[in-house]
């Protein structure tokens, strides 16, 4: 299934299945992986910036050095604004 970008639309998910996927340094910024799964993925150094993570399932997931402003972690909330810095 594909990973949109831009708005989602109400109901919709991405319901991926990306365990053990290496995502390092990848552009996900917008991405909607809203019911992804993400055991064991390698998102170091990826852009997650207001990427929908709402009902992801993340157990062993590294984030090493991510990039993040802000994130979607509920589907009914706005953004989840963190300050602007790598992890």
């Amino acid at each position: 299934m594909p990973i949109w970008k831009g708005p989602t639309w109400k109901g919709h998910t991405c319901r991926a299945n990306l365990s053990g996927a290496d995502l390092s340094e990848a552009d996900l910024s917008g991405a909607n992986l809203s019911g992804a799964r993400l055991f064991d993925t390698l998102l170091d150094e990826a852009d997650i910036t207001k990427a929908y993570l709402w009902e992801t399932q993340r157990a062993g997931w590294t984030i090493k050095g991510i990039i993040c402003s802000g994130v979607y972690w509920d589907e009914k909330s706005g953004i989840d604004r963190i300050q602007t810095r790598r992890f």
